[in-house]
């Protein structure tokens, strides 16, 4: 692959920060600038993608029996605390797919992004946040 030609690319279009591995090996990395090497990023949907391939291969090895395997199987502890049972239907496919029945407006009305990503807990904020349609 020609990463002279990929790091042009990358700088036109503004992308800030580009790693891609290889065999347990970094084959080429790009930073915007030297702050964005430790910087944190928001991946937002990109994480579903990933999400999908590792599930995909845990199943493969055994370690989960399907995709419809409810989540409470997994956050016990998360799941005893919440108020709406029904949550307790919710299964792996439902995350994958974005078909958990949650109402999550996002942009419209809270008109900025969801206020789990300004909260120092992911977890509680979106017990907080959410609830069933």
């Amino acid at each position: 692959m020609d990463f002279e030609l990929l790091q042009k690319s990358f700088k036109k279009e503004k992308i800030n920060t580009t790693l891609i591995s290889q065999d347990d090996n970094v084959v080429f990395e790009y930073y915007k600038n030297s702050k964005q090497k430790d910087k944190l990023h928001k991946i937002n949907s990109c994480t579903k993608s990933v999400m999908s391939i590792l599930i995909g291969i845990a199943i493969e090895q055994k370690y989960l029996e399907s995709v419809n395997v409810p989540v409470h199987q997994y956050f016990p502890h998360l799941f005893r605390e919440q108020e709406d049972k029904r949550k307790m239907d919710i299964t792996i496919y439902h995350l994958l797919t974005m078909t958990d029945g949650l109402d999550f407006p996002e942009f419209g009305e809270w008109n900025c992004f969801a206020p789990m990503v300004y909260h120092h807990d992911i977890v509680i904020s979106l017990n907080l946040s959410l609830t069933v349609r």
